[in-house]
């Protein structure tokens, strides 16, 4: 089985700049915990709602009205293919401990 047949095909995506307020506002709309941080078409990190917590709201309680995307995203990202193998993008997750893993489409040029 392949990752493309299980996967969310929903995609929102957000850029460096976005403030973090509405990356949380994105969130709580969209039902999801992690979004890919796209600049100029290209994915440059991930930022997750545990980013958000831990490094910008337990600053203090302004940080949040001040914070960027840029600020909090991580750039070492790991992801799969859509067209891997899922027991493979299994022992991924596994070996390294993710909660998620983004889905990149082989087909995007």
């Amino acid at each position: 089985m392949m990752v493309n047949e299980l996967m969310n095909t929903v995609m929102v995506s957000v850029s460096p700049d976005t403030p973090v307020r509405d990356v949380a506002r994105l969130m709580a709309e969209n039902n999801i915990g992690i979004l890919p941080v796209c600049d100029e078409g290209h994915i440059v990190g991930l930022v997750t709602d545990q980013d958000i917590v831990t490094r910008c709201v337990s600053r203090d309680d302004a940080a949040i009205n001040n914070c960027a995307v840029r600020d909090i995203l991580t750039a070492d990202i790991v992801c799969s293919h859509d067209r891997q193998d899922i027991q493979k993008v299994a022992e991924i997750v596994v070996d390294l401990q993710l909660r998620r893993l983004p889905v990149l489409d082989d087909n995007a040029g």
